[in-house]
């Protein structure tokens, strides 16, 4: 193992003393010394590779039924009404959740929950505390904490920056 570490990084050293002091031909050794890498990483003495499963058919399409809830509901969808609409617990659904979108459930939740924000904002005149009300949100300093963390801005500067609209409300 230690001779395969010394091995690349002398083929990294290579690549990098003839790239910080170039000469006649730099280029060309780079090339060849990046197909003397590729060799050496492709041999099977030096490297294995072991098939992984991601996940089956059947997880990816329950993370697909968990998407489409969280659609629905703009991700306003507690663990435990989510486990009794798909007939699954909440710790198995927040694991496929995690699988997939690397988020547990609540904070997937949020990414959806936010995107209707942000689409409200920028397509309707809805005032701020109209649409916190809508997304379910009780406390307006956690929506704007929930938002700027987001979007790196206020929902009033989000709609300032990116609404295309006139005066009406829907």
């Amino acid at each position: 193992k230690d001779y395969l570490i010394k091995e690349v990084h002398n083929i990294f050293d290579a690549i990098t003393h003839e790239t910080l002091s170039p000469s006649l031909g730099s280029s060309i050794k780079v090339k060849c010394t990046l197909i003397n890498l590729l060799a050496f990483m492709s041999a099977q003495d030096n490297f294995s590779t072991t098939p992984i499963q991601i996940g089956t058919d059947g997880e990816y399409a329950l993370f697909n039924r968990i998407a489409a809830s969280m659609e629905e509901t703009y991700g306003r969808i507690s663990r435990s009404q989510l486990a009794e609409k798909l007939n699954y617990s909440g710790a198995y659904l927040n694991e496929i959740c995690k699988k997939y979108s690397g988020l547990s459930l609540f904070d997937y939740g949020m990414t959806f929950c936010m995107k209707k924000a942000a689409e409200l904002l920028t397509t309707t005149n809805e005032n701020i505390s109209n649409i916190e009300a809508l997304l379910m949100f009780n406390n307006h300093t956690h929506f704007y904490k929930v938002f700027k963390d987001t979007f790196d801005m206020t929902p009033a500067e989000y709609r300032k920056r990116f609404s295309n609209l006139s005066t009406h409300s829907y």
